[in-house]
């Protein structure tokens, strides 16, 4: 009975590396295979470290026997780590499991060796569960592939959208037949520019994905005396394309119609300046006590430009929030202190509500 738990433990671990495998293999991000798999190796090196600190005999012909083996490993591992950027879990894990099967039969054609018929019916059945589960996925994905004379709503990036038809599907290209254009009903009246400090983590993309749903028509990324996040100019420039792609998913997935760009990383003092060029520019400060974001907010009735500055998760120093407080109003959110990926959403808010952007027509 021992060796059914362990198998059961095994397969556990097993299970749960292909979700962490699948989970790590970003599309977005080109080396994401590289890195796992370097990973893996420094996790090996360790454990090898480990063996031979401990006393496991080990010489240069052992290197030699299983370098073979070992390469094929790393060379499968780089090859399944890449594939799983692009096929789903469900398709990756069979084909990768399935190898002792593929051994099995290349013991079999190559090395001569034999099979009696239950452990050949076994190997059979793995592959001809991998093919099923191949061509089963491929109809479903070929089911969800739009087809010659399907109706295609479409969008020009710019405030305009089309209605259409398609008249040629292939696989790199798609022509589409316009019937109709008509300009979008689902961007806001008001412009709204949110320009926040920089936070860690997935912070910042929270922040995007949900402004963009939300009707920002701008974000701005600023760094601050505060800010934890410290990158060189390479780094600013990879996490820019980052955050770009991340609001590009957000306003399709909100049926936005313009596309709703995050600027280049600037310092606080260039965020303050371009801040103050809108017709109502907001400063968000913890510390402010006169005046309250719905008093201005209805003070400025009737703006069509709104900037919203918000700070990292340390806030502003008092010589920031006196440099900003020179050309921009600050305004209070209200009495509780708010996240540095709430606050400029509750601003937002506030700014689309006061400006009748919730309004359906009614």
């Amino acid at each position: 009975m021992t060796w059914f738990i362990l198998s059961l433990i095994a397969i556990l671990f097993w299970s749960g590396s292909d979700l962490f495998s699948k989970l790590g293999s970003r599309p977005d991000d080109k080396y994401s295979h590289w890195k796992m798999v370097m990973a893996v190796g420094v996790v090996m090196g360790a454990h090898a470290f480990f063996l031979i600190a401990t006393g496991t005999p080990f010489s240069i012909s052992d290197i030699v026997t299983y370098l073979p083996a070992s390469a094929m490993y790393i060379l499968s591992m780089i090859l399944g780590y890449a594939g799983l950027r692009y096929i789903e879990l469900s398709i990756s894990s069979p084909i990768c499991n399935s190898s002792g099967a593929v051994a099995a039969l290349l013991c079999l054609f190559i090395l001569k060796e034999t099979m009696s018929g239950l452990q050949f019916f076994a190997v059979a059945l793995v592959c001809v569960g991998v093919f099923a589960l191949s061509y089963i996925e491929k109809k479903q994905d070929d089911a969800l592939r739009r087809r010659e004379g399907d109706a295609l709503s479409l969008c020009d990036g710019e405030g305009t959208d089309y209605e259409g038809v398609i008249e040629e599907a292939a696989p790199q290209a798609v022509r589409v037949r316009i019937l109709s254009q008509q300009p979008s009903h689902t961007e806001p009246t008001v412009e709204v520019t949110l320009y926040a400090g920089l936070s860690k983590g997935e912070r910042f993309e929270f922040l995007i994905q949900k402004a963009v749903e939300l009707g920002a028509c701008r974000i701005v990324p600023f760094t601050s005396r505060y800010c934890v996040v410290k990158l060189d100019q390479r780094e600013r420039e990879k996490k820019r394309a980052r955050m770009q792609k991340i609001a590009l998913e957000a306003c399709k997935q909100s049926l936005r119609s313009r596309l709703v760009e995050v600027g280049p990383i600037c310092t606080f003092e260039q965020a303050v300046e371009q801040a103050a060029q809108a017709q109502c520019p907001l400063f968000l400060y913890e510390k402010e006590n006169k005046q309250s974001l719905s008093t201005r907010l209805k003070q400025e009735r009737g703006c069509g430009t709104f900037s919203v500055v918000t700070g990292p998760e340390g806030g502003f120093s008092e010589e920031e929030a006196a440099r900003a407080m020179q050309s921009i109003p600050s305004v209070s959110v209200g009495p509780r202190i708010l996240r540095c990926e709430t606050a400029p959403l509750a601003a937002l808010c506030a700014i689309l509500y006061e400006t009748s952007n919730y309004d359906i027509g009614e």
